[in-house]
């Protein structure tokens, strides 16, 4: 049965529905009755076939439905049929995401996204749509047609002959091995025609009136009329359903709203629990966990159940629709209702509306250095560092209360065999009185102080210690163990008042011997030095994170994995693996019991010796005490009681046995008794142990040479008590105490010198200022950040700047947060990576990224972005950027630019992204920010560990937790644990591991003590692993590029490409005999140019990697040669003072000469020159309000020109339209950018056709398109030199090939256009097509050409309602005689005074024309010398006489 072709809008959605009908991209509605399988599409016109979707009919209940489709997307097998989804054979569980395809079911329909630029959609029934990317046009095959844009032909018109649908359908027919398929014979109904009437009215009911405009009924009418000849119901409504329904999913993709169109007796759907069905619903419903998804939707409306108003979906408990503030809240994957709470240590949260909102509570800091390197700060801050020295770990700044000293040494033969080897309190010996020590256990020592420091000291199988400090002492605390301010990011910040690039200078700096070396950091992996070690380290290491393993308990309230990591280093690093594993482990036990969760049982299968070897009268227990378990705590008080400390594990006295003094466990009854702290035995003689006061030295043979000017001192010379070279005082040690144990003879420096640390001796008024390992002499200064410091007296002198934040993203789902949280994340769905939307709070930007796969092993690589700022939203992907408008909001205006590889976005509302246009981004807020936003990257409030918030405004530990709960979409599922991709895929360690090395290499040794490398190649090495399916180098260099970016902020700027190791080819970019372009490895932060002539930037950028052009001259493109500046609508721009020139030129003429100055009038009220020719004064009609626009633009329209308070260029050929009847109201749409240009695309095409593909709402008939470059909107188009087309038939055209510069890319441009309503449509008329090109600056800018006529013109600007209009009639062939019998019209200028007070003055150049019978024609070309005095110029010149009449019309 043949239809006729829809005439629609939607070029790129193929369906099919109900009694066998087919709808092709093209356009064509066709009936196909056959239950054969066909080829519905293919990608069949390329070397590669994406896609290949084949579909089955069967026929249920007498009704037809799609009983299988089969699709083949790159590589991927999907079967759908009425009983599920299989994925490459495999029964799916929806949803689903791999390998670049989402398979997700709503309760209307399955739908299907893929990546490579296709969604399906199923009702689960008899309807079928897809939607391709435009990129597929022409390149399909099957019965969706071939996607060309042109109906009919190539599907049902072919070699010239019309054919049958059967006839087409039979092409594509894919039979079975052994099937054999006959369709039927179409059967012929004559009375059909009867129901045309019916089918009408339900096509043109009130519900759908919205879409008749966009969708036209006449071809659904016709396959409605069908579905009533072949139904075999009684009721023949029922067999419409299916039609209207299509007819309105049409309506919705082309963005109508059709209304509920069923009813209790028509078509009706019913829903499950309390939700209602909705024709046109948004798609992104709000639930529970996301309860303003629906901001984010980007998809047109769709049929379907919703929830009513004022209520969302429940997807916590699945109770259907609830208002919002009956929602459940989740916590480590636990429930809790509303008005139900969960407390920590350090907070008590209570769920309302499905968010928490959470108390702090007064939480203790804990420092620990663990396994002699590892060391966390009161704030969390971790980090690793072999010393050999005696180091402050913490002490008071306000008091001498206390400062705790530890000693780290080396104890082994490597340098990262360092062991901690005492702890000890300086202030101890002044403050005993106030002090407990006790042993809890043999394995442990606590010391509890009354100045609120409490040091437990762990002794078995190795010495740590723990610190843990009360709030009160927040912000009052410095050394090693930080600061105590919750504060991460500056817990480097060193004694002398800068902060510190890495562990090594930072702990350097706290050293308390001036004649310990400084240590440097190690880059070193243990465990490649012996496989045995690796794999004996691997073995018990990963029981840690074990998902069922002894301490999975304790992961949803800390996170194993740096735990495990400490543990491989120790394990292969330790001369015993054994005990060093064991320390590791139990480093993790102690934090979980600190965090109050009790781990017992671990040590059954591991780590045993010491639990099975306790002293004969003792016994092993996980939470071992000494209370009131000691012979002296019969007789009196046990003081260790009244300290409260976490249990620990060791040997002890069992309950009812009691330690006496020789350590052993004795029965009550073998104790002795105390008095006054004396034992009371009969016959015991007590004595008291002394100490040796006697220093033994070994006799000196010699006298060591000292330099100069250092002198020996012989610790056997000097008197009792002297401290020797051990306290030798240096620069850096000036202020720091020195604990003596023994006097050491040595070199020191003379009464009133100090040691310079490298051998000599100053005074100390002349010692250096320190900074990652160099030293400064007074007044240098350094950049820390956005602050400058200065040194002055061995201290840094800091400004105090609020600097902005930056959030990182690189990599295979790498991230750094604001607040400098490190964490891996890979999911496949669209995540929010910040936003200030937070709390219920109103904001003014989101951002989202996409995850889009990389590799078999399941990881990530994010490559898509979008950016929400007010009414705009900006899409970046593949390199490309894209601009969309949303609804209505406060604007916030932006501009873009390319800086080396990256682009820049930059708003005003404190945002700046730099994106690579591959896999990394970077993202800055200003301070104001602070606290305001969530999201990935934080909550940027300086506190790392809550960076960890939730949607639901809940802290947890768990990367995949956190990151799930930020999903775009629910309908997307949840990301799982990935696997170690060096592990999946063995073979690529190796070269990961060489390759990634240039980071630890000499290459980056400038930059090692500003930049910690060791997290960037780790991550390198993970990328560079992953990376299986092509790419290697890419993600490899992406790595290595992170972290020469993060070197460059830092002030380094490392040479680290070459021809073989990540390339940049800049040379492409020059001309075949030039050499501009070259490549810079930090690029340069601000460069004088021609789109940046001033030479301003912004001071939080610094220079980026990339080509620049080298050239002596300003500069055409700022760095990268592609796009310009993008800049927002809004902003005001100041008027340029130049002159403005309008030449009107007709083929086969010179053109005029430079006009002279005819008149001069200064009209008041004005400020601005308007071109305006005249040869008679005439009543004006009434002109409809216009708003004014914001800079030079070309302007083309169909109606007379309208008041403007800028320069344009206005250029009109129209017939004759009468007055107008009434007043409209007129205005312009907001500026429009739907299309950015850079070398990949053809050019800047803001079409009529691409503008409402890219969703812009613009009216059916605008009067009027004014054009503008984005970048700068107060200069004209003919001002900047390219060749552009602007008018109201196609838009604005710019193509690169058609500039005339080296470099071929078009500018961004934008374009508004003017809509009216509020009165009958006026007469249409011709419209006539603006373009741009370069010329002199005394030519012109703009080329407007009607029929044979064109004229050039410069910016106009008609201040006034009044209409002055020219008639021109085509000119024949160049010739400058006069025609005999032909009356030649004069172009002359009026100079008489305007009637109108606020028209400024005119300027014309008046030619001699040909004459014949007609209006005279007149012409403008005006020099202005000043934008306030506008002055009138003509000149005159003979035109060849037209052979044809012609009237186009030109007013301004």
């Amino acid at each position: 049965m043949w239809l006729k072709h829809l005439n629609s809008i939607i070029w790129r959605i193929c369906s099919t529905w109900g009694n066998y009908h087919f709808k092709t991209f093209d356009g064509d509605i066709f009936q196909l009755p056959t239950t054969c399988n066909y080829l519905l599409v293919s990608h069949c016109k390329s070397n590669y076939e994406d896609f290949n979707i084949q579909l089955r009919r069967t026929v249920e209940n007498n009704q037809p439905t799609l009983g299988k489709v089969t699709m083949k997307l790159d590589g991927s097998v999907i079967e759908l049929t009425k009983d599920g989804v299989s994925v490459n054979g495999e029964m799916a569980n929806l949803p689903l995401s791999q390998a670049g395809i989402l398979i997700s079911e709503s309760s209307t329909y399955i739908k299907i996204t893929s990546k490579m630029g296709l969604v399906f959609q199923w009702n689960k029934d008899d309807a079928l749509l897809l939607e391709i990317d435009e990129k597929y046009v022409n390149q399909t095959c099957g019965l969706c047609g071939d996607f060309n844009h042109i109906q009919i032909y190539d599907e049902f018109i072919m070699n010239g002959v019309k054919i049958e649908p059967q006839d087409f359908g039979r092409n594509w027919k894919i039979s079975g091995p052994t099937e054999t398929c006959t369709e039927p014979t179409p059967s012929s109904n004559n009375n059909c025609e009867t129901y045309r009437a019916a089918c009408e009215d339900y096509l043109s009911d009130n519900a759908l009136a919205s879409c008749n405009d966009l969708v036209p009924i006449n071809d659904f009418v016709d396959a409605c009329i069908q579905d009533m000849c072949d139904c075999d119901e009684s009721d023949d409504s029922s067999c419409v359903c299916n039609t209207i329904s299509e007819y309105s999913r049409q309506c919705a993709h082309a963005g109508g709203q059709p209304m509920n169109w069923r009813r209790n007796d028509f078509c009706n759907k019913k829903c499950p629990l309390n939700l209602e069905y909705i024709e046109c619903g948004v798609p992104c419903a709000d639930t529970c966990s996301n309860s303003d998804q629906s901001a984010l939707c980007e998809d047109h409306c769709i049929d379907g159940c919703f929830c009513p108003n004022g209520t969302v979906l429940d997807d916590i408990t699945q109770s259907g629709c609830i208002p919002l503030q009956q929602c459940s809240c989740t916590y480590n994957n636990k429930t809790f209702a509303a008005g139900e709470s969960y407390s920590t240590n350090c907070q008590k949260c209570t769920c309302s509306g499905g968010q928490w909102t959470c108390i702090d509570l007064d939480c203790p800091g804990r420092c620990s250095v663990e396994g002699g390197s590892h060391i966390t700060s009161y704030d969390g801050l971790q980090f690793t560092f072999h010393g050999d020295c005696t180091y402050i770990l913490s002490q008071n700044i306000n008091s001498d209360d206390f400062v705790v000293l530890g000693e780290i040494l080396k104890c082994g033969l490597s340098d990262s065999e360092t062991c901690l080897k005492s702890v000890f309190n300086e202030k101890l010996l002044q403050i005993n009185s106030e002090v407990t020590i006790f042993r809890p256990s043999t394995f442990y020592i606590i010391m509890e102080t009354s100045f609120r420091v409490q040091v437990k000291v762990q002794l078995v199988p190795l010495m740590q210690v723990y610190l843990n400090t009360d709030t009160s002492l927040k912000g009052q605390t410095s050394g090693i163990c930080g600061n105590f301010n919750n504060i991460q990011g500056d817990d480097f910040k060193a004694e002398h008042g800068a902060l510190e690039g890495t562990a090594a200078s930072f702990c350097n700096s706290w050293k308390t011997q001036g004649s310990c070396s400084d240590m440097k950091d190690l880059y070193d992996n243990p465990c490649a030095l012996s496989i045995e070690n690796e794999n004996y380290a691997q073995h018990w290491c990963s029981l840690l994170s074990l998902p069922t393993g002894p301490f999975a308990d304790c992961h949803s309230v800390v996170q194993p994995d740096p735990y495990q990591k400490n543990c491989l280093y120790d394990t292969c690093s330790g001369s015993d693996s054994e005990n060093s594993m064991c320390a590791s482990i139990s480093a993790y036990v102690r934090i979980c019991a600190f965090k109050g969760i009790q781990m017992d049982g671990w040590r059954d299968n591991m780590c045993d010796k010491y639990s099975k070897n306790c002293p004969s009268t003792m016994t092993f227990s996980y939470s071992m005490t000494s209370c009131n378990r000691t012979c002296r705590s019969i007789s009196e008080p046990d003081l260790t009681c009244r300290v409260d400390f976490t249990s620990v594990d060791g040997c002890g006295c069992s309950e009812g046995t009691y330690m006496d003094d020789s350590g052993k466990c004795v029965e009550q009854s073998a104790c002795p008794c105390y008095l006054n702290g004396v034992v009371v035995k009969p016959e015991e003689v007590i004595t008291k142990d002394g100490q040796n006061n006697n220093i033994h030295t070994n006799p000196i043979c010699f006298l060591p040479a000292c330099n100069d000017p250092m002198v020996f001192l012989d610790c056997s010379q000097v008197k009792l008590g002297t401290q020797g070279s051990e306290c030798q005082k240096s620069c850096q040690t000036l202020n720091k105490p020195c604990y003596s144990t023994v006097c050491v003879s040595g070199c020191v420096c003379p009464e009133g010198l100090v040691s310079d640390g490298n051998g000599g001796c100053v005074s100390e008024d002349q010692c250096p200022c320190m900074h990652n390992g160099a030293s400064y002499n007074p007044g240098d200064t350094i950049k820390v950040d956005c602050n400058t410091c200065t040194c002055n007296n061995r201290i840094w002198n800091c400004t105090e700047e609020q600097c902005q934040g930056t959030c990182a993203i690189y990599g295979d789902g790498h991230y750094i947060t604001f607040d400098g949280k490190r964490f891996n994340f890979n999911g496949d769905c669209e995540y929010t990576l910040t936003q200030d939307y937070c709390s219920q709070n109103e904001g003014t930007f989101r951002m989202i990224t996409e995850n889009i796969p990389c590799g078999t092993t399941g990881t990530t690589c994010s490559k898509s972005i979008k950016i929400f700022l007010g009414n705009n939203e900006l899409k970046l992907s593949d390199g490309h950027f894209e601009v969309l408008q949303r609804e209505p909001k406060q604007e916030v205006p932006y501009k873009v630019r390319i800086m080396g590889i990256y682009l820049i976005i930059e708003a005003n509302n404190g945002l700046t992204l730099m994106w690579d246009r591959k896999t990394s981004m970077f993202i800055k807020l200003s301070p104001s920010f602070k606290g305001n936003v969530c999201g990935l990257c934080g909550n940027y409030d300086g506190d790392v560990n809550n960076d960890f918030t939730t949607r639901s405004q809940s802290v947890v530990v768990s990367v995949l937790e956190f990151g799930n709960s930020w999903k775009a979409s629910p309908s997307c599922p949840d990301a799982q644990d990935s696997k170690d991709p060096c592990t999946s895929n063995p073979y690529r360690q190796s070269w990961a591991q060489k390759q990634c090395s240039i980071i630890q290499s000499q290459v980056f040794t400038d930059c090692h003590p500003q930049v910690d490398p060791s997290p960037f190649h780790d991550a390198c090495v993970s990328d560079s692993c992953a990376c299986d399916t092509g790419g290697d180098c890419e993600c490899f260099c992406t790595a290595v590029a992170s972290y020469a970016k993060a070197c460059n902020d830092a002030g380094i700027c490392v040479v680290w490409r070459s021809p073989e190791i990540c390339p940049l080819f800049c040379d492409y970019y020059n001309a075949p005999d030039g050499c501009e372009w070259h490549y810079k490895p930090c690029g340069a932060p601000c460069m004088k140019t021609c789109r940046n002539p001033t030479e301003q930037c912004s001071d939080q950028i610094t220079g980026l990697e990339g080509t620049q052009y080298t050239d002596k001259l300003l500069l055409l493109v700022t760095t990268y040669p592609t796009q310009p500046i993008v800049t927002s609508s809004t902003q005001e721009v100041p008027t340029p003072a130049k002159q403005f020139t309008s030449t009107t030129r007709i083929p086969g003429t010179t053109a005029a000469s430079p006009p002279v100055p005819s008149s001069t009038k200064e009209f008041p009220g004005t400020t601005q020159p308007t071109l305006t020719s005249s040869t008679t004064e005439s009543p004006v009609p009434t002109e409809p309000s216009v708003p004014s626009s914001t800079g030079p633009f070309v302007t083309s329209s169909t109606k007379k020109v309208l008041p403007t308070t800028q320069p344009s260029l206005t250029s009109k050929s129209s017939t004759a339209t009468p007055a107008a009847k009434c007043t409209p109201e007129c205005k312009y749409t907001s500026w429009i950018n739907s299309f950015y240009p850079d070398f990949d695309s053809t050019g800047d095409l803001e079409t009529i056709t691409n503008i409402k593909q890219k969703g812009n709402d613009i009216c059916q008939s605008p009067r009027e398109i004014q054009c503008r470059a984005v970048e700068l909107p107060e200069v004209a188009l003919s001002e900047i030199g390219q060749i552009v087309t602007c008018n109201l038939n196609e838009g604005l055209i710019c193509k690169n090939n058609d500039q005339p510069d080296d470099v071929k890319l078009c500018y961004d441009y934008e374009v508004r256009f003017l809509c009216c309503e509020g009165c009958e449509e006026e007469t249409m008329s011709t419209t006539s097509s603006a373009t741009t090109k370069p010329t002199p600056s005394t030519q012109t800018s703009a080329i407007v050409s009607t029929g044979e006529v064109t004229k050039t013109i410069q910016p106009s600007l008609p201040p006034s309602t009044k209409e002055v209009t020219t008639a021109v009639k085509p000119p024949v062939p160049s010739s400058t005689k006069e025609f005999p019998g032909t009356t030649q019209p004069t172009l002359t200028s009026s100079t008489t005074e305007s009637p109108v007070p606020t028209q400024p003055s005119v300027s014309s150049s008046t030619k001699e024309v040909s004459k014949t019978t007609g209006p005279p024609v007149t012409s403008s070309s005006t020099e202005v010398p000043s934008p306030t005095q506008p002055v009138v110029t003509s000149s005159t010149q003979e035109v060849p006489t037209p052979s044809q009449p012609f009237t186009p019309t030109i007013g301004t």
